[in-house]
């Protein structure tokens, strides 16, 4: 098997089991568990210059359009996400920029991601650390989502 056919099955696997996570978080009621699509903007906001006027492409705004659709249905780290766009076919600025054009609480997406993964499974608190790292969350984010999780 070539490298880029590993990683094309790894991603779509590890796209099937968030969506198995979300599935399960959906169908799990009540409790202290952190909301799905929280973040602080749905506006996206590109960075402009004031003597340059930004014009932000059809496709930036598709890609902006798509992480938000992410966000609202699963969490994701800012490197899944932009990872996820990629393999939407965006490329890595446009994907990027996307991403970092949403004013999103990572530290509550790792909540969210954290919360999925224990619906599912056990974990010590240093495994879901690890995890979520591997996921990629910052080990601060993940060491925020462990403990918002109540492990």
């Amino acid at each position: 098997m070539t490298v880029k056919r590993v990683i094309l099955v790894s991603l779509v696997l590890i796209g099937l089991c968030l969506v198995g996570f979300l599935l399960v978080a959906i169908a799990t009621t009540g409790g202290n568990h952190p909301k799905v699509g929280t973040f602080v903007s749905v506006e996206p906001t590109f960075a402009t210059s004031s003597a340059k006027k930004s014009t932000v492409s059809l496709e930036q705004q598709n890609a902006v359009k798509s992480a938000q659709n992410y966000l609202e249905n699963m969490g994701f780290s800012r490197q899944g996400l932009i990872d996820q766009l990629k393999f939407d076919k965006y490329n890595a600025k446009t994907a990027t920029v996307a991403v970092d054009s949403l004013h999103v609480d990572w530290n509550a997406q790792a909540a969210i991601v954290a919360q999925s993964y224990l619906d599912n499974q056990s974990f010590s608190p240093g495994g879901l650390i690890a995890q979520l790292e591997y996921d990629g969350f910052t080990k601060m984010q993940a060491t925020y989502g462990v403990k918002r999780v109540g492990l």
